[in-house]
């Protein structure tokens, strides 16, 4: 079982939880219990995430993917990890709050993709035109590197778009459930800089 304190690990299965979900609700838990501590977030925790309650973790609903986290750990994880947070709600009196560390960490950067070519796969040029619109839109709004060569005047675009997009399958393209991952990891991370500094 993993201690709800630490930054857990889980096994990646077929059909099982959304890992951006599911890390994006690792780094919450982490924002605070250490803000109930008294104490920066753990390193990979990104600045400014938000704390979250028992209540919320205990009612937060994830999708079930084609290769996610699984799913008993990932359930295990949560119930001791709101259990946790629940003691420390009662020792504190209350929700915790965030504490007031220094400058928030930066952003890391977004892994280099890495696509399988498969037999019936998404469009390639479509899926490297919209991936160059992503990097351009965090470079633009967090200063983050993109880990590949963007062409200079690449459009924008924001968390929605990108996670509406629809790509033609084509004889051989890219492996739709790693398209899928990366595009919802970079949806995730464009929507948090679109909370930090509003639409553009």
């Amino acid at each position: 079982m993993h201690s709800p304190s630490a930054i857990p690990e889980f096994d990646v299965i077929l059909r099982g939880y959304d890992r951006v979900q599911v890390t994006d609700l690792v780094h919450r838990v982490s924002a605070a219990l250490a803000a109930g501590a008294g104490a920066a977030p753990p390193a990979g925790v990104p600045g400014g995430t938000l704390p979250i309650t028992s209540a919320e973790l205990s009612s937060a609903r994830l999708d079930v993917v084609l290769r996610g986290f699984d799913r008993v750990q990932v359930t295990d994880w949560i119930d001791g990890a709101a259990g946790e947070l629940a003691r420390l709600e009662s020792r504190n009196g209350g929700v915790p709050a965030p504490s007031a560390p220094g400058p928030a960490a930066a952003e890391a950067p977004p892994p280099q993709p890495a696509f399988d070519v498969v037999l019936r796969g998404y469009e390639r040029t479509q899926v490297s035109d919209l991936l160059d619109r992503a990097y351009a839109t965090l470079t633009a709004r967090t200063g983050v590197a993109a880990p590949v060569a963007v062409p200079p005047g690449t459009a924008t675009v924001t968390a929605d778009e990108l996670a509406s997009a629809r790509f033609d399958v084509v004889l051989r393209g890219y492996d739709r459930a790693q398209v899928a991952d990366a595009l919802n990891d970079l949806a995730r991370r464009i929507a948090r800089a679109e909370a930090r500094s509003g639409p553009e």
